[in-house]
């Protein structure tokens, strides 16, 4: 008895509980009022919804105006694109509620390069991706490199590993033409340009245009897409140096491996029986061979591990400073590259290490010529020196070690001299590396760029005309030297044991050749453009 009577009264104590809260939970208020920003003007589109209540919400109209059921105790959220977002407590009706949105700095200030100008992001309505540029200062050769992977629509392919020739090209959403140019429209700075000349640390903003919509301010030239690149400015305050040095150490991790002398000549011996032919290598050479009993006649040379190494290191160093005061602001920078390849090279006087140099330079200079008139002046270009064996380029080099078997000849024969198996035909890649001399190609490459802006006043206030020159020299440098060594054939020995070798190919002394090109562009390019 005693406990039925607790189990009563506790259900009577809570039936009241429950009452409250169901009357509470059904009771609704209606919220409706208008949205304004701080200048007073509506806000049309804004957004106006219940907290973690998926479904409830409403808009308001192109008055800003808006009205909202929403259950006692809820969070109302009232936000707008380019607006920070309120939060408010329903307790009460309100049926003249004003809310003042704010704007949000750090959303509606976010711009992109789009055309001869730049929008603030929001108001674009192209395909267009953008990307932080402090993903970009990597350790990489080039931005080519450096933007594979993070930007979508973008398809990179990088086709060697060699110094120098070692950047990607690029595609946005693929290739749209064929002919002449397929690749996309890159501009630094509204000036056509590569990105491989650029220095990563340079980027303010990298924007790229995907669709058409996006880049029909281009016309056909931008059919493939277009890069915008905007480089780094002075800005007013104290001078500030910035620097940077890195090492990147690059491994192979896989090359062709080829078989050794002894696995090769049993296989050639069993391709020849099968094709119903004397055994290539008889019972007395495979034992020569297997025991490594002659290194002239029968060798066994891995001519990836004679020629390769499998590390490689690159050095870049950079270093910036700008500042500037109400009349002036600056932003200068000096960049240097320096890799090197994983060829294995020997000193001596008739070879330089195949390697890459880049000095990259730039300077941005703004001035105030009056409050309405400013003038812009740019210095950027580079100067890159480019190392490769003198004789044969390096894809010579990799057709030999293609079709040289291990036991065609040595890497040297015992008595000093070089190999050859012909006459210029199939000589050692070893040689091609170190004693054929060397080819130096020097490219420089400077632009100024001039640029005047002016600002109207009077009935054509808010009116900004430009105007925009430029001048761009590009000079190509070419030095060889060249030489051959006497390259020899060994054929068997004499009855004393003595090496037999033929000349196959003569010495050749040493030439020295020269050569150099001047490619100006034309001076007096010139954009007009005129904002509102």
């Amino acid at each position: 008895m005693r406990n039925n009577f607790l189990l009563i009264v506790l259900i009577m104590a809570l039936i009241p509980l429950t009452s409250y809260s169901q009357d509470n939970k059904k009771k609704q208020f209606t919220v409706a009022g208008v949205v304004i920003d701080k200048t007073g003007e509506p806000l049309p589109g804004t957004t106006i919804y219940v907290k973690n209540a998926p479904g409830v919400g409403t808009s308001a109209d192109m008055d800003g105006k808006f009205s909202i059921k929403v259950d006692a105790n809820q969070i109302l959220v009232i936000q707008a694109i380019g607006m920070k977002s309120i939060e408010k407590l329903v307790t009460k009706d309100e049926m003249t509620l004003k809310v003042t949105l704010e704007e949000d700095d750090t959303k509606l200030d976010e711009v992109v390069v789009t055309g001869m100008t730049s929008q603030k992001k929001i108001s674009v309505v192209g395909a267009i991706s953008t990307i932080d540029v402090a993903q970009l200062s990597t350790p990489g050769t080039s931005l080519n490199n450096m933007i594979g992977g993070r930007l979508a629509g973008v398809i990179t392919m990088q086709s060697s590993g060699e110094p120098g020739k070692n950047i990607s090209n690029f595609w946005i959403r693929g290739i749209s033409t064929f002919g002449a140019s397929s690749g996309a429209l890159v501009l630094i700075d509204g000036i056509e340009g590569r990105l491989e000349d650029i220095d990563p640390d340079d980027v303010k903003s990298f924007s790229i245009l995907k669709d058409a919509s996006a880049t029909a301010v281009y016309g056909t030239r931008g059919a493939n897409g277009v890069v915008l690149v905007t480089t780094k400015r002075g800005e007013t305050g104290k001078l500030t140096i910035t620097g940077r040095a890195t090492l990147k150490v690059s491994h192979i991790k896989r090359l062709p491996e080829y078989l050794g002398a002894y696995d090769y000549a049993l296989l050639a011996n069993e391709a020849r029986a099968m094709s119903g032919e004397d055994d290539l290598y008889s019972r007395l050479e495979l034992d020569l061979i297997k025991y490594n009993l002659d290194k002239d006649l029968y060798p066994d040379v891995n001519w990836i591990d004679e020629i390769m190494k499998r590390t490689s290191i690159q050095q870049n160093y950079y270093i910036n400073a700008q500042g500037g005061g109400d009349i002036a602001r600056y932003y200068l920078s000096l960049g240097y590259q320096d890799e090197g390849a994983a060829y294995r090279q020997e000193d001596n006087l008739f070879k330089k290490p195949l390697s890459y140099k880049k000095i990259t330079y730039r300077a941005n200079i703004d001035m105030n010529l009056t409050k309405t008139t400013k003038v812009y002046f740019g210095l950027d270009g580079y100067i890159s020196n480019y190392t490769s064996p003198g004789g044969q380029n390096t894809n010579t080099v990799w057709s030999a070690v293609r079709q040289l078997t291990p036991l065609m000849f040595p890497k040297t024969y015992s008595d000093g001299t070089f190999p050859s198996y012909g006459k210029h035909d199939l000589a050692s890649p070893y040689v091609m590396l170190n004693n054929t001399g060397y080819t130096q190609d020097e490219t420089q490459r400077n632009m100024l760029t001039l640029k005047l802006e002016q600002k109207f006043g009077g009935f054509l206030k808010g009116m900004t005309a430009s105007v925009q020159a430029m001048s761009e020299n590009i000079n190509y440098f070419n030095e060889g030297r060249y030489i051959w060594p006497d390259l020899y054939r060994a054929t068997g020995r004499s009855s004393q044991g003595v090496l037999i070798k033929t000349l196959r190919t003569a010495k050749e002394n040493m030439k020295y050749t020269e050569n150099t090109t001047w490619k100006p562009k034309p001076t007096g390019t010139v954009h007009l453009v005129c904002t509102h």
